[in-house]
């Protein structure tokens, strides 16, 4: 076990752009072209994405509480640690790294070649992966430089990607050939697919806000945690909202429902990508293609900063071996957790297709989101809470974000169009085999456990709540 702790080097604005890079990804510009398609329904899409951001609001209450608590590197981590004990915070590390860390930057290193590659350049090749092996590879190699150039790297990617956003906004409401009776030209909300529709497709829009808690992570190495993360959480949570909410009006201002109707798989993964071409012609929405591309490099660079302080805790706390915490004495970042990531997510990257890593991720995302949530209710019930920050109209978030989900995985599990079927008694329950295969996933932590526990023996147990209130520049 390691005592090397990176210091207190981030403020507000680290923390907010690490929020808004790490929600504002691949799912903006893919999870509105299959709503659309699969709802036929405009009002549908804003709803849903409205529920998403509302969610992803409560859910950033709850952590900026939790946070402001337990000012620790690993973010949900270390919450889940605290409130259920170490088995399930080694199940919940290890589902992190596959489903909130690895899978999706195997996900948006693919669409960012997609975006950025030339139309003729087949995108399912080994070409096509071997440079998404290479974007990762650059992320990872850069955020072990240093604490200074990871935030660097950061704050200018993701300030880039906010511009190439609010820029294609404006300019299509002001001057793209686009129209605003397109949003009566679908189907009613629930009419097409029923609810179970809905939900397997509010599961794209909450991984499309995944990362609402992303400051978190850095809580460790955040200057004055209790004032300055729940201030980063909730801004960059309503300001992604916002940005989400314009840019699917934009997507129903630019396309009409015929078009949405015929479109490929291909390219209703690049619904973005259709709207430029509907909004400006072809040649400006080539244009355009490449610079998401280059944008969607801010929401890899932001999981390759923030994913590794879970491993990196997990190390210190005896769940992992002690070498991954360790510190690189001249940049004060966790090199070999950020090299664990990064060999994840290229494992990830070379073992499926688009889709099958999109769904596996999408229902994993859900579930981890509930979990860390939940451990507010027993620690707030401990007398030695420490009253750093309390999040507003305490305990409706928790319970809403949770009602919610449950709905949503469950309804998940039996829609989609690889089922398998289950027997219960006498009743034959139909289940979506990948959405079970990512909740199989997790519980396969478990059994690693008990491994882990037996090879090298019981970690360690968690920190004192009436020690973890503020804590110097440099001390854990």
């Amino acid at each position: 076990m390691t005592n090397q702790v990176p210091p207190r080097a981030y403020g507000f604005w680290t923390g907010t752009f690490v929020v808004t890079a790490s929600m504002v990804g691949s799912g903006i510009l893919l999870g509105p072209g299959h709503t659309l398609q699969a709802t036929e329904s405009p009002w549908a899409l804003m709803i849903l994405w409205t529920i998403g951001g509302a969610m992803a609001l409560a859910g950033s209450w709850v952590v900026a509480e939790l946070g402001a608590s337990l000012p620790h590197a690993g973010g949900d981590y270390v919450f889940v640690r605290q409130a259920f004990g170490n088995a399930w915070a080694f199940v919940f590390g290890w589902s992190c790294l596959l489903f909130t860390f690895a899978g999706p930057i195997a996900l948006i290193s693919l669409m960012t070649v997609q975006y950025v590659a030339p139309v003729s350049f087949d995108t399912s090749s080994l070409w096509a992966y071997a440079f998404a092996t290479g974007i990762i590879l650059l992320f990872a190699a850069l955020h072990g430089l240093g604490q200074r150039e990871s935030a660097f790297v950061q704050n200018l990617t993701t300030i880039i990607k906010l511009a190439i956003f609010l820029a294609f906004a404006v300019a299509g409401f002001g001057w793209g050939e686009g129209h605003f009776s397109h949003f009566d030209d679908g189907l009613p909300i629930a009419q097409k697919g029923g609810w179970s529709t809905l939900a397997i497709n509010l599961t794209y829009v909450l991984y499309a806000y995944s990362g609402w808690n992303g400051a978190a992570y850095l809580a460790g190495e955040i200057r004055d945690p209790q004032r300055t993360l729940p201030r980063s959480l909730v801004a960059g949570s309503l300001l992604v909202m916002g940005l989400y909410l314009l840019m699917n009006a934009l997507y129903v201002f630019a396309l009409p429902m015929e078009t949405i109707r015929s479109a490929s798989e291909k390219d209703i993964n690049k619904v973005a990508w259709m709207a430029g071409e509907a909004l400006f012609g072809g040649n400006v929405s080539r244009m355009l293609s490449v610079v998401f591309g280059i944008g969607m490099l801010a929401t890899i660079s932001a999981l390759l900063f923030t994913g590794p302080r879970i491993a990196y805790m997990m190390a210190r706390d005896g769940l992992l071996p002690a070498t991954i915490a360790w510190i690189s004495p001249r940049g004060q970042t966790p090199v070999f957790s950020t090299m664990l990531l990064g060999t994840v997510s290229l494992a990830i990257l070379w073992s499926g297709t688009f889709n099958a890593i999109l769904d596996f991720t999408a229902v994993g995302l859900t579930t981890l989101s509930a979990l860390t949530v939940a451990s507010i209710f027993p620690l707030r019930a401990r007398e030695n809470w420490p009253n750093k920050y309390r999040m507003p109209m305490y305990p409706l978030p928790p319970i809403i974000f949770l009602a919610l989900t449950a709905f949503i995985v469950v309804l998940a599990l039996q829609s989609g169009t690889e089922k398998e079927f289950l027997r219960w008694q006498d009743t034959i329950i139909p289940v979506n085999a990948v959405a079970l295969g990512s909740i199989l996933a997790m519980l396969l932590g478990f059994p690693l456990y008990a491994v882990y526990v037996l090879l090298a023996g019981k970690p360690s147990t968690v920190i004192d709540l009436a020690e973890a209130g503020p804590m110097s520049e440099s001390s854990p």
